[in-house]
């Protein structure tokens, strides 16, 4: 293993041991607290923007179920008045209000937005990893630990590039 591999296994044993949450472990929670939404900054454009909710919800072939795709699925199923105008005001309702763009959770108080990453991260975290680097370092011409260094090689370029200051400055911090 050159000294390019090792510093690399040092600084993430650095970064996987850092905080000691990551030494005792992760969880993976799905309750979010009271948080309420999460909107990006391009949010009001699209389908978040006030005019196309307010397109969605002016639009009469969805509103009153009138579309073709509603009666492949329902029929020409025969509707009372009241029917019509209640399913159309729940619609128009639907429609014009803004998502929440709600995270599936949370690992370590970090939201995930996708439940598998979360579930994923909590299987592989940092504990794991600090498993990992022991294996590659007692036995680093096992093959599997030198396809494992492959691959870390491969996510760190993926990451950063060699002059990359984010993580020179994360060394600094060891010293």
């Amino acid at each position: 293993m050159d000294s390019k591999d090792e510093e690399l296994l040092d600084f993430a044993h650095f970064v996987a041991t850092k905080l000691e949450s990551s030494r005792d472990g992760w969880t993976y929670s799905r309750d979010l607290g009271d948080l309420k939404h999460i909107r990006y900054g391009h949010d009001s454009t699209g389908h978040n923007s006030f005019k196309g909710r307010l397109k969605r919800a002016a639009n009469l072939k969805r509103l009153f179920g009138t579309g073709s795709f509603e009666r492949s699925i329902f029929g020409d199923v025969k509707r009372s008045p009241k029917q019509i105008v209640t399913r159309a005001y729940i619609r128009a309702v639907l429609a014009f209000r803004k998502s929440e763009n709600m995270p599936d959770g949370q690992i370590n108080g970090n939201l995930v937005h996708w439940e598998e990453d979360g579930e994923y991260i909590a299987l592989f975290q940092p504990r794991v990893g600090v498993k990992v680097i022991e294996f590659i370092r007692a036995n680093p011409d096992n093959p599997y630990a030198q396809e494992i260094m492959k691959e870390i090689r491969a996510c760190a370029a993926l990451s950063w590039s060699e002059d990359d200051e984010e993580a020179s400055d994360d060394e600094a911090y060891e010293a």
